[in-house]
């Protein structure tokens, strides 16, 4: 995981990556199938991915007792990893994203994909991918099922996201 927040409900949505292809999904999940990517290992902090990561999102209950939702996000290429070593300054800068809730419990996740196929939803800012490595926001409903829209955010060079924000009035930072 890499990023966890609570709804008006207390329930938990888990933000992360996962090179898992039985990590757990629900029936009516955005994704239900791993896409992966090309085998990666990271250097420094000693993960590997030999079949290739995809984003997860998933949602417990207040209890912690029932998966209630749970989602693949990604394309073919490995999604949820910043591997650009220039972008990378802190440690983990490899997995850094967030998840965020508004004030409709609609979520936001923010990170990176490496995926030219990644989902992109909608009539949005960016469609197409301008690098080997992007940006990527999400704003998808709290069941997991729906991807309200999701945009690349980047430029001709490597881009990463490592965090995003809502004001009060939902707009994102």
């Amino acid at each position: 995981p890499h990023s966890m927040i609570v709804n008006s409900a207390n329930e938990l949505f888990i933000y992360g990556t996962t090179g898992s292809s039985d990590f757990p999904t629900t029936n009516s999940s955005f994704q239900p199938i791993f896409n992966g990517g090309p085998s990666f290992s990271q250097s420094g902090i000693g993960v590997s991915f030999p079949d290739g990561s995809d984003i997860f999102v998933s949602r417990l209950s207040a209890s912690g007792g029932n998966l209630l939702a749970s989602t693949f996000i990604g394309g073919t290429g490995n999604d949820g990893l910043n591997t650009a070593s220039k972008l990378k300054y802190n440690y983990a800068d490899e997995e850094r994203g967030e998840i965020d809730i508004d004030k409709n419990n609609n979520i936001y996740i923010a990170t990176s994909t490496f995926s030219d196929d990644f989902p992109i939803v909608g009539n949005v800012f960016q469609s197409n991918m301008d690098s080997l490595q992007e940006g990527v926001i999400i704003k998808m409903d709290n069941q997991l099922g729906t991807v309200f829209w999701s945009t690349f955010l980047g430029g001709k060079g490597l881009d990463a996201i490592y965090s995003l924000a809502l004001d009060p009035y939902d707009n994102i930072y």
